[in-house]
């Protein structure tokens, strides 16, 4: 049994380079993985390497920056009865912390600034 059996992975750039090593790995564990990026040929590597070993995985072609890609790929039905949730929401919630943080600081030109 891995660490991930029964847990469905969204690997945003899975397609190449640490991405492609994450995807791999939570796949190993036992994860079934989605495989995000913007480049279609690489993500297919990626689900051959990954289902060639026995694992399970998809891929999902789309821009992370793009709202409607990342809508897409959270409507793609393999994906659609998992709840989303790691680091993208920790992000969101420091990002937020810190923009409510600097709204309070008063500004001022950096010469000013000593």
């Amino acid at each position: 049994m891995g660490a991930l059996d029964g847990k469905v992975a969204l690997v945003a750039g899975g397609g190449t380079g640490i991405g492609r090593a994450i995807a791999e790995r939570f796949a190993r564990e036992g994860a079934r993985v989605a495989v995000f990026g913007r480049r279609p040929e690489p993500l297919r590597e990626v689900v051959s390497a990954i289902t060639g070993a026995g694992g399970a995985a998809l891929a999902i072609a789309g821009d992370a920056g793009a709202e409607r890609d990342v809508d897409r790929a959270d409507r793609t039905p393999e994906l659609a009865d998992q709840r989303l949730e790691g680091p993208l929401e920790a992000t969101q919630r420091a990002d937020d912390r810190q923009r409510a943080e600097s709204d309070q600081h008063q500004r001022a030109p950096v010469a000013a600034v000593e």
